[in-house]
């Protein structure tokens, strides 16, 4: 027998023919394993194809996460429009700016890259000289601000969270992870009470299953871009619940409500019964209760009783009474001009000349506040545009002439010619001598919700001054807040654009009278300006 040798002759369709040559004949032989071959090759292109095709889906739906995300913020700027500092002189508005630009920016950047390797985008964004980014202190004094705002004028966290303030509407909507974090800032300045109060409202937020589909596809975008490694709903909202939950356990605990603190852990356990930090708080709250009421009680004092909030004097809590009586008044007022369109309304007032030939064809409208000590309103004694024309020359100081009792604005020259033609009209107004006036003497003020208010530091009369009278009158008014409040009076004004408030200082022995002695309370929306003069003795 002679050797065989194979000779590949031809291929035709899916078969391949073998030629075999044995003892001197040709002998052909078709066989399909070459279509079996083709086959495994046109599977594994249909594999690269479906594989391809997801991740092609995967990243549109990564971009999609980003475009709901950046789609949400322009809706903000949408409806801010022009009105960007009104929009934040508002203390809701500001924290959630501030939380977006620190926290919210880095898990959106951090997202972006991890995905779709834009670390060269977000690198050329994050180093632009023409940006500025908020540091982690400016977000931490805005927390603090809007807290010390909720703490004076006892507002509820459900509504500002809604972005409500008394029943009307200030800033934007919160999200739960706002609303756990200034839970976390009430927590560690001592407000307890607030702190629990935030974290509930948190809870709220964070949607469950059966809620609507809107609510869980946002609750989606904000679990992927937070860094959440699934992208189940309901898996990041557990995860959401149980941050909320381990910081109200941690409050409940140092306020000394262990029932409360043992049924938190206890829900927490339910979510995830491996969690070793949990279990070990429920053996220590359980302890505790099988304790002696003494000792529990000496628990008590020493974790929720070492840190407390800030201790306010009798003067401090009046004044903050005040503030919140002023307030309301104000809002009801601002409500009933809204329903009757009056804006002209006027509280009961007299009309007075003082025989004065300038006041003849328009009568000052006077309401007196006070008689001893005197505090007067003059209504509508200057025009809209004359301090609108006076504003646009009021600057701010620079460093080297800033002094604590002058304020930190000044008058140009210009707006110095102009304060002084207000003079000529404010003398008739208030019946001084025109000499008592001068318009280098008078301070401006701006006001919004970043000024905190400091008894110590607005006293209006120091040792040794002669201060006679005092002379206010508003540029800009706030959308709330910003009374003047006289409280040894137990008196507050809200003092209209355009209207002037004069009060003596002295009392009829020629002495400093304590009860002029008046605040500018903090101010929850919008901004105020203020311009204040005093009248001295000869």
């Amino acid at each position: 027998m002679k050797l065989c040798t194979i000779f590949p002759l031809a291929l035709f369709g899916f078969f391949f023919h073998t030629n075999l040559l044995v003892n001197g004949e040709l002998i052909t032989i078709a066989s399909n394993n070459g279509q079996d071959d083709l086959l495994e090759l046109l599977h594994t292109e249909k594999v690269l194809i479906d594989s391809l095709r997801h991740f092609i889906e995967v990243q549109e739906q990564k971009l999609d996460t980003l475009r709901r995300k950046t789609q949400e913020i322009q809706n903000i700027y949408d409806e801010v429009g022009d009105n960007r500092e009104g929009y934040l002189n508002n203390p809701i508005n500001a924290v959630t700016m501030l939380k977006r630009l620190t926290s919210d920016w880095k898990g959106l950047t951090n997202y972006a890259e991890d995905y779709l390797d834009t670390e060269d985008l977000t690198k050329n964004i994050t180093q632009s000289d023409e940006l500025t980014f908020p540091t982690e202190e400016d977000y931490e004094s805005a927390l603090v601000g809007l807290l010390r705002i909720q703490d004076m004028f006892k507002l509820e966290p459900q509504r500002l969270s809604v972005g409500e303030v008394n029943g009307i509407k200030m800033g934007s909507e919160m999200s739960w992870s706002d609303c756990l974090e200034l839970g976390l800032k009430s927590s560690k300045n001592g407000y307890q009470s607030n702190a629990k109060y935030w974290m509930e409202t948190a809870l709220e937020k964070i949607p469950i299953v059966g809620q609507q589909q809107q609510q869980q596809q946002q609750n989606s975008t904000e679990a992927e871009i937070t860094g959440s490694t699934t992208n189940n709903v309901n898996e990041f909202n557990v995860k959401a619940r149980l941050e909320v939950l381990r910081a109200l356990l941690n409050v409940e605990y140092k306020s000394g409500n262990l029932h409360k603190a043992l049924k938190i852990a206890e829900e927490m356990l339910q979510y995830n019964p491996n969690q070793k930090n949990v279990l070990k708080a429920v053996t220590s709250i359980k302890s505790d209760l099988k304790k002696s009421k003494y000792l529990l009680n000496k628990k008590q004092d020493s974790t929720a009783e070492k840190k407390t909030a800030i201790k306010k004097t009798d003067e401090e809590l009046m004044i903050e009474e005040i503030c919140r009586e002023a307030t309301n008044s104000q809002q009801q007022q601002q409500i009933h001009t809204a329903q009757f369109e009056t804006s002209a309304r006027i509280p009961q007032c007299s009309l007075v000349t003082f025989n004065s030939k300038w006041l003849l064809l328009q009568p000052l409208k006077v309401e007196i506040l006070n008689v001893d000590p005197f505090i007067v309103i003059y209504h509508r004694a200057m025009s809209g545009k004359q301090l609108d024309d006076l504003k646009q020359f009021i600057v701010e100081k620079e460093e080297d002439s800033l002094a604590d009792d002058d304020g930190m604005l000044q008058l140009t020259n210009i707006g110095l010619k102009k304060m002084h033609q207000l003079n000529e009209k404010l003398h008739r107004v208030i019946g001084h001598e025109r000499d008592t006036l001068n318009a280098k003497n008078w301070r401006f003020d701006f006001y919004n919700f970043e000024n905190i208010m400091e008894v110590e530091k607005t006293s209006v009369q120091k040792a040794g001054n002669t201060k006679q009278a005092g002379v206010m009158f508003n540029l800009q008014e706030p959308k709330m807040g910003g009374s003047v409040a006289f409280p040894q009076l137990q008196l507050s004004v809200n003092l209209p654009k355009g209207s002037v408030l004069y009060w003596s200082n002295l009392n009829e022995f020629g002495s400093e009278d304590y009860r002029s002695k008046y605040y500018v309370c903090p101010v929850i929306g919008g901004s105020q300006m203020t311009a204040t003069t005093f009248i001295r003795q000869h």
